[in-house]
């Protein structure tokens, strides 16, 4: 945020998430994704500025 980055890159989240309990198949939370929105979620910018011609 102080760099005031556009976003990030995330190769791979399918192990994101936590079962309501082992074997459920049922999802409790996502621990990766919560966390990217309540960083960028609540910084939302204007416009990104155009870095290149």
């Amino acid at each position: 945020m102080k760099k005031e980055a556009a976003g990030v890159i995330i190769w791979d989240m399918t192990g994101d998430y936590v079962e309501s309990y082992e074997g459920s198949g049922k999802i409790k939370s996502t621990p990766l994704v919560n966390t990217l929105n309540e960083v960028f979620g609540k910084h939302r910018k204007k416009q990104i500025k155009k870095r290149w011609r």
